[in-house]
């Protein structure tokens, strides 16, 4: 928040204050579903790294990230669900949900075998497929540059850190 002195009165200053913040929410307004998706995602890369160093696994860590990323999916989901007609274009759309459908159908049908584990499975590839691939192609492809750049940097440290740790 920036104070911009224009006048000599209080009111000025408070009036300039305001503008201030309504610009940031009105932007934020503007890319809260690109901001979401962006720290869906970065948690997401987490999940994964977190699942495969032995040590964040097995910590309270572990728990904490997979229900952080299940919740954010399914917030991001829940945004693309309202705002469906921007992802209507997506590529094989229609196969991932008839393939989600058809693993319930069959889920249900198998259901004395135990559904439990299967339902899981079903969540987390629909948050895989509805969450991850699905994009929104009127999107500036710059945009997705950026956060390619944001996430394959995170990954860079990530496995840098990994590996030097693992030396030691």
């Amino acid at each position: 928040m920036r104070k911009i002195r224009t006048g000599t009165s209080e009111t000025d200053t408070n009036e300039i204050d305001t503008k201030c913040k309504g610009d940031l929410m009105d932007k934020l307004k503007q890319n809260y579903e690109e901001i979401l998706e962006l720290v869906f995602k970065i948690s997401y890369l987490c999940l994964a790294f977190a699942t495969f160093i032995s040590i964040i696994y097995i910590s309270p860590i572990q728990p904490i990230l997979v229900k952080l990323t299940l919740v954010l999916g399914l917030f991001v989901i829940l945004v693309r669900i309202i705002n469906w007609k921007k992802y209507r274009k997506m590529p094989c759309l229609i196969l991932m949900i008839f393939f989600c459908l058809s693993f319930l159908l069959s889920t249900f049908m198998n259901r004395q075998y135990g559904m439990t584990d299967n339902l899981k499975w079903i969540l987390w590839t629909g948050i895989q497929f509805f969450a991850l691939y699905v994009c929104d192609l009127d999107r500036d492809t710059e945009k997705y540059r950026k956060e390619f750049n944001i996430l394959s940097h995170l990954m860079i440290i990530v496995t840098s850190v990994s590996a030097v740790t693992s030396l030691v």
